[in-house]
């Protein structure tokens, strides 16, 4: 009681001072604490906080006031360590050698002794003796050669009796020397054979064509030893294949390719060669334009007629025919025409005057109307001029397809009106379908004129629904679906009967349900039937009325 008086007294003096400006702070003031706080003036009742135990600090980790541990298994303070394998609380067993010295290098040899030193060879025997070859293959046969190659072919040879060696002595006797005899047989000699292999000799590459002894030139045309050389106008001529029968060079081929009766020419300065000093006139100036006349004048003026005489009197005419009468002539004015105009007025044409207008050119006949030039034919089936009439579908010319139409109205379809009046009918559409002897062969829904639903059906049916023609349904009743405890509503014209458990109406046939009408049904339509799987075995969607 006596503490409490004293900090409420301390809280009054701190309160009313003056002399203390900041004045008091609360605070935990016990230094062990976790919150230990050095600016507090006032100690907080209960407000130091402690670490749970001697062993913990503030912050909850390991060490504490006994400056505790975490051992091997994870416990602060725990004595758990690790032994000599590592193990937590381990007994030094786990990494014990063969000997049983921990991590001890101990091992047990081939032949089952802890340190001994037995090895088994390459094939795997212990203290056996087979050895790998240089190959690596046990108890092979390959052996290093002289070259330190495994299973390889060098040895040991040459003159100086090396592994792998060739040499041999040189001329002068030295092994491996490179001395050796000149073309002369003599060692280290000098003498050498020149371009034609003569030992010793002169003869040098050279001329045009840089052969082994050569002094060729080229000639005026370039040629390398050619034929070619300059005639007396300067002018560099160059032999030739003579043609007898056209006259004409050919420069393109050899002496050897120029063949009889050509013959050739394969030197310049004859003056009756007509391509040496091809550029003198007759006058022989060079490049001079004096040419002789057909009669061998120089600078005469005979001249060859159109058939080639020498100052003869034969002309071409119009056609080009030397010595010809051709002469212009026709409407054309064309050599050698006689062209006159046709009726149309063209030069040459072929025009007359004909047909039934006789006019100019005209082929015009006169139809079968009698009209000059016209266009009516006899046609059609009935063969009269201008006729386009046909036979139609029943063989009437210019027939409507009436005489053979059937009541459907098509040509030759043979349809008539049955008994019942519906054409192409057999007659069952207006024979009532009884009852009692419904279809058996087929799943099947029909109802009579009072609302009683038949069924025929040839699998277990797990749903139905239909419409009713010509009616409404009020509610429904009874048959095969009730006993099958089938849920059948109807909602205006349609019913729809199903089993909430899963139930189906057994095959066979029977009365389905009991409609109540409104009025009297024509039928039904929209009919569907579904097995227990859901898969629709409907046959038919519609249905008439029985009776």
């Amino acid at each position: 009681m006596k503490k409490y008086i004293l900090i409420l007294l301390s809280l009054l003096v701190y309160t009313c001072s003056d002399d203390d400006p900041a004045g008091p702070v609360d605070g935990c003031m016990d230094i062990a604490a976790c919150n230990y706080d050095a600016s507090a003036t006032i100690d907080s009742l209960d407000s130091c906080t402690f670490p749970a135990d001697d062993d913990t600090n503030c912050d909850g980790t390991c060490g504490g006031v006994n400056n505790a541990v975490v051992d091997c298994a994870g416990t602060c303070a725990g004595s758990l360590t690790l032994d000599q394998c590592g193990v937590c609380d381990g007994d030094d067993t786990s990494c014990e050698d063969c000997a049983g010295v921990p991590n001890g290098t101990s091992v047990d040899d081939c032949a089952g002794t802890c340190g001994g030193s037995a090895v088994e060879d390459c094939a795997g025997t212990c203290e056996g003796s087979a050895v790998e070859d240089c190959a690596g293959t046990c108890e092979g046969s390959a052996v290093e050669d002289c070259a330190g190659t495994c299973d390889g072919d060098a040895v040991v040879g040459g003159c100086d009796n090396a592994c792998g060696s060739t040499a041999v002595n040189d001329c002068a006797g030295t092994c491996g020397g490179s001395a050796v005899e000149d073309c002369a047989g003599t060692c280290e000699g000098s003498a050498v054979e020149d371009c034609a292999g003569t030992c010793g000799g002169d003869a040098v590459v050279g001329g045009c064509d840089n052969a082994c002894g050569s002094t060729a030139v080229e000639d005026c045309a370039g040629t390398c030893g050619g034929l070619a050389t300059i005639d007396d106008c300067g002018d560099c001529w160059s032999p030739y294949c003579y043609d007898p029968v056209t006259h004409i060079p050919d420069y393109t081929v050899t002496e050897a390719t120029c063949l009889t009766p050509n013959v050739w020419i394969g030197s310049g300065g004859n003056p009756s060669d007509p391509t040496w000093n091809a550029s003198m006139d007759c006058t022989g100036t060079c490049g001079g334009t004096a040419v002789s006349d057909c009669a061998g004048t120089c600078e005469g003026s005979a001249v060859e007629d159109c058939a080639g005489t020498c100052e003869g009197t034969a002309v071409e005419d119009c056609a080009g025919t030397c010595g010809g009468d051709a002469v212009v002539g026709g409407c054309d004015n064309t050599c050698g025409s006689t062209a006159v105009e046709d009726c149309a007025g063209v030069c040459g044409g072929d025009a007359v005057v004909g047909g039934c207008d006789n006019a100019c050119g005209s082929t015009a006949v006169e139809d079968c109307a009698g009209v000059c030039g016209g266009d009516a034919d006899v046609g059609g089936c009935d063969n009269v001029c201008g006729s386009t009439a046909v036979n139609d579908d029943c063989g009437v010319c210019g027939g409507d397809n009436s005489s053979c139409a059937g009541c459907d109205g098509v040509a030759n379809s043979g349809l008539v009106d049955d008994d019942c009046g519906v054409c192409g009918g057999d007659g069952s559409s207006c024979v009532s379908l009884d009852c009692s002897a419904l279809p058996t062969d087929v799943n099947g829904i029909w109802i009579d004129d009072s609302g009683v639903v038949y069924y025929n059906f040839l699998d277990a049916v797990a749903g139905f629904q239909f419409t009713v023609v010509g009616t409404t349904v009020s509610g429904t009743a009874g048959g095969a679906a009730e006993d099958a405890g089938f849920t059948v509503s109807a909602g205006s014209a349609t019913v729809l009967g199903f089993s909430f458990t899963g139930a189906t109406v057994s095959a066979g046939s029977g009365t389905l349900t009991t409609l109540t009408l409104s009025g009297t049904p024509t039928g039904l339509s929209g009919v569907v039937m579904s097995d227990s799987l859901a898969g629709n075995i409907t046959a038919e969607q519609t249905s008439d009325i029985c009776d």
